[in-house]
């Protein structure tokens, strides 16, 4: 983690245009490609070997994640929230997360209910 108080968090946009900041993310964010989720990790964890999480999205609201141990994420907002605002927050929850001991490495677990509640109490 970056010696701030959040982590270092870079969106690249373009993988031809990588900037100098992206060397020291803690967060990569990156839109899809044709790849699968562990394939475009592998090759960004090797890119990048400071980086603890990448982070998939395009901004329809599933976002995908992968974490240096091998862990992955998948996730589908319906409907979506502003895409930026969106993603971001869920970089912040992934890091947040794998910085608490979260990961296959430690035998952590995320787990995420959905519910609904009315306001007449049925």
């Amino acid at each position: 983690m970056s010696s701030g108080t959040e982590p270092v968090i870079v969106t690249l946009t373009s993988p031809a245009r990588v900037p100098r900041r992206a060397f020291l993310a803690d967060v990569l964010i990156v839109l899809p490609d044709h790849r699968a989720t562990a394939e475009r990790c592998r090759e960004l964890f090797s890119r990048f070997p400071g980086l603890t999480v990448v982070v998939i999205s395009d901004g329809s609201g599933a976002i995908d994640a992968g974490f240096r141990d091998g862990t992955t994420l998948a996730l589908e907002f319906a409907p979506p929230a502003p895409a930026a605002d969106l993603t971001r927050n869920a970089a912040l929850m992934f890091y947040a997360w794998w910085a608490m001991g979260g990961g296959r490495s430690s035998g952590g677990q995320l787990r995420v209910q959905v519910g609904r509640w009315t306001a007449t109490g049925a």
